[in-house]
């Protein structure tokens, strides 16, 4: 990590993620930041001392706002080839089915690096392909309690180099803010999963070389 978080939306102490909207999500570790009070993490967490925290949606005074969606994201060190399957593995937690409830946790890929952050300042943006230069990739619904294993599997159609994660691009109408937690992502191709697997950085994420 490049340092200890002291509070809500700094992802820039966790090496090599990206902050892929502008919604942010928020890098939890037991160095500092502990997360939202009466939003607790699940302890102890899969992997390592630092997790992330999203929003799938957001209410202020009662009133959701539909397209408040945050998304983590990495310029990945080598490219998703087109046509060459992938297996994306990740933890999600969940605080209640009230706060946390099922979701459609969604991959989404662009050609260029240069896309990521996406969204043009706008607040209000949604999901990458609710504009150009972005391809959902795939997601998979998860729900429960405390941590959540999902996989996608995925084989992209064009060279991939960069990824957003997160919701998917429903727009959500729940009267209190939901939130979530992500952690030990991993992404591998499908014939070396999870056999060869490279850490870019921070201990939540991994990928392919």
């Amino acid at each position: 990590q490049e340092c200890c978080p002291s509070g809500r939306s700094q992802l820039s102490c966790a090496t090599d993620w990206v902050q892929a909207s502008l919604p942010t999500t928020d890098y939890i570790h037991t160095c500092g930041y502990l997360g939202w009070e009466g939003i607790p993490a699940p302890f102890p967490y899969p992997d390592g001392d630092g997790i992330i925290g999203f929003r799938d949606g957001r209410t202020i005074q009662g009133r959701p706002e539909l397209n408040w969606k945050e998304y983590l994201g990495a310029c990945l060190n080598a490219p998703l080839k087109a046509g060459t399957e992938y297996s994306f593995e990740f933890q999600v937690g969940f605080v209640s089915f009230e706060r946390s409830p099922a979701i459609n946790i969604t991959f989404f890929g662009t050609p260029d690096c240069d896309y990521l952050p996406f969204g043009q300042e706008d607040e209000a943006f949604g999901c990458p392909t609710n504009g150009p230069n972005w391809v959902r990739l795939g997601s998979n619904r998860v729900s429960g309690r405390d941590w959540v294993t999902g996989y996608i599997q995925v084989t992209p159609q064009e060279d991939i180099y960069a990824i957003a994660i997160g919701p998917s691009c429903e727009q959500i109408t729940n009267s209190i803010n939901t939130y979530y937690f992500f952690d030990n992502l991993v992404l591998a191709e499908t014939r070396l999963f999870p056999k060869r697997i490279l850490e870019i950085g921070n201990s939540c994420l991994e990928t392919f070389e």
